[in-house]
């Protein structure tokens, strides 16, 4: 509510049905179909210009954090080969629970000791919740910026995605019930989010930084109806599928 304040809150902003799309379309610029969305997805094309290249080329140092899901079985697919001087995070979601006795990438998601990877480390498990782990490297980033180079930070949390597991903080916070446990963890994404903030009040960067907030597709309403009163869910093609929050802090550049 506060950051809302603070800057433009979109009432209409539309992304896609599925995460893959609409992040397309956000590095891209690009309907999704047009940089070839299809299930045998393998990554962006290389002769595609995307947002952090274009920054780059523009003086910018940039940065992935968190969920990518952008092609991840070629080389040339992963975030350091698409615009990112440093990346920091999963490629997709199967790996979160590290590889199985076949040393595969099959197990169901999870947020609790996850394993990650980064553009200088390989895959390797880290103790703790994965949304703490995240803002943590993010705060770090923001940090360490050198203040006469402007930077990109591509945060993609992976909250609050199925299966909905909140750090014990934040449970004890809600009901034990299926809703409890999904407002448990947007409450600790509303936080991380909160973390990163202060960070850039902290350095002095906040009141020159453009600050975008968004949704890459509607709810699955498996644990509470969170599109009421939009109908459909994510994977359809109606309002509550494809209608997401977005909310834009620009100080001195959009009014609030």
């Amino acid at each position: 509510a506060q950051l809302a304040s603070e800057g433009v809150r979109f009432t209409r902003h539309y992304a896609d049905s599925t995460c893959r799309p609409a992040r397309l379309a956000l590095l891209t610029g690009r309907e999704a179909a047009r940089v070839a969305q299809n299930p045998d997805f393998r990554g962006i094309s290389p002769h595609i210009v995307t947002l952090p290249e274009a920054l780059q080329a523009a003086g910018y140092r940039t940065h992935h954090i968190g969920k990518w899901h952008l092609g991840d079985a070629v080389r040339e697919a992963w975030p350091d080969r698409q615009g990112f001087d440093h990346w920091f995070g999963f490629l997709n979601q199967f790996q979160l629970k590290g590889p199985d006795e076949n040393g595969q990438f099959t197990r169901r998601p999870t947020y609790l000791d996850p394993f990650l990877q980064s553009d200088s480390t390989p895959l390797q498990q880290y103790r703790g919740h994965l949304e703490d782990i995240l803002a943590a490297r993010v705060v770090d980033t923001i940090r360490q910026a050198d203040p006469a180079q402007p930077w990109f930070i591509n945060y993609w949390l992976f909250a609050p995605h199925h299966p909905s597991t909140a750090s014990a903080e934040f449970l004890k916070k809600f009901p034990s019930t299926p809703e409890g446990r999904y407002r448990a963890l947007l409450a600790q994404a509303d936080a991380e989010i909160g973390k990163v903030l202060q960070a850039l009040r902290d350095s002095g960067q906040l009141e020159h930084t453009l600050v975008a907030v968004v949704s890459d597709n509607g709810g699955t309403n498996q644990m509470m109806d969170n599109n009421y009163p939009l109908a459909g869910v994510k994977g359809e093609f109606r309002e509550g599928s494809l209608r997401t929050p977005l909310i834009i802090r620009w100080p001195d550049q959009r009014a609030a």
